[in-house]
Formats: structure tokens, C-alpha cells, sequence
């Protein structure tokens, strides 16, 4: 074991003292941060519930995905079939799951200083669409085609929700979903 380990006791006093220094640092990012979300306070808009500082990892991935021309970058997408699907059934469920969790309803903006933050909407209403390839030759082809257009187009960061829900019709009571999502 060599003098600079973290089991001696320099070691113990470097690694605390660099951990104390990072805090401070970090300390008065979420500062700065904090009153940038202020900026974007509720009074302002209505529609606005809750402003958040971005956690670090949510600054990065912000970062990437403004400065990338690639609008799938950082864009999921979950595709399954489901038979016998209720359309409004589901996107009444979706909402209502929407109002229980804020990162459902959480978009980003930036404010007066630059500092990006999360913006918590009261409403966020589920983008559905439904599109019917009953009796169309080649679906499954089509099918990819669609969710290929749906990861393509990406979301504007800036307009909640982040996600949208595909619903394709295969048969009389089949559809493939398509939720996409941010």
C-alpha cells in the first residue's frame, strides 16, 4: 500500500478534501440552477405546476440531443400487439396515469439566464393516433415504415408530452402500438 491509497491517512485527507471541494461545486451549480428554474416560476404560465434544475446526467443528455442533428438520438420506442384494444379506453388510462406522475408532463425550456430546467405541466394530454392497415398487402412493412416516421420526427423538447402513442389496426379487433417517447 503506498502513501497516496485512501487506507492512509493522506489518502483519507486528499479524498475528503476533493469531495468537499466537489460538493461546493456542485452545491453552487444547484444554486445557480435553482434560481434559473424560479425564473420559469408557475405564476408565469398558467399550464406550469413545477420548475426543476436538471439533474447533471439530464444536462448531458439536454446537451447532446439539442446539439446532435440526429432527432432519434436519445428517442425510445416500445412496439407490441394487443387484440382486442379499447383506443379511447386506453389514452382515458394513459391520462390518468399522466396526472400521477410529473415526468409524464414534464417538458424542458430555458430560462432568462440560458440554464435549461423542467418544466412540470397540470396538463399534458397523451398524443394518440390510429391508423388502419386492415386488408393492406405487405403490413408488416408498412407497420415498420410508420414507427421508423415516428422515431424520425423526434420531439421538440420544449412542448410537453414527450411521448406519443401509435395505434395501427391489423384486424378487426388487432392493433400493433407504437409508443414512442422521449
Amino acid at each position: 500500500m503506498s502513501w497516496e491509497d485512501e487506507g492512509t491517512v493522506f489518502g483519507v485527507v486528499t479524498t475528503t478534501a476533493a469531495s468537499a471541494a466537489a460538493h461546493r461545486v456542485d452545491e453552487e451549480a444547484t444554486k445557480l440552477t435553482v434560481k434559473s428554474a424560479a425564473a420559469v416560476a408557475p405564476a408565469r404560465d398558467p399550464n406550469v405546476e413545477d420548475c426543476y434544475p436538471l439533474a447533471p446526467m439530464q444536462r448531458g443528455i439536454l446537451f447532446h440531443a439539442l446539439d446532435s442533428q440526429d432527432r432519434e438520438l436519445y428517442v425510445s420506442q416500445l412496439r407490441l400487439d394487443v387484440e382486442g384494444l379499447d383506443l379511447e379506453l386506453l389514452a382515458a388510462a394513459w391520462d390518468t396515469v399522466a396526472e400521477r406522475h410529473e415526468a409524464l408532463r414534464t417538458a424542458f425550456r430555458f430560462s432568462g439566464a440560458g440554464e435549461p430546467v423542467q418544466v412540470v405541466y397540470r396538463r399534458a394530454a397523451m398524443i394518440v393516433r390510429e391508423v388502419d392497415l386492415c386488408g393492406v398487402d405487405d403490413s408488416r412493412a408498412r407497420i415498420d415504415a410508420l414507427a421508423t416516421e415516428q422515431r424520425q420526427r423526434g420531439f421538440e423538447l420544449t412542448q410537453p408530452p414527450l411521448q406519443r402513442l401509435l395505434a395501427i389496426r391489423v384486424g378487426e379487433s388487432r392493433h400493433h402500438l407504437v409508443w414512442t417517447y422521449h
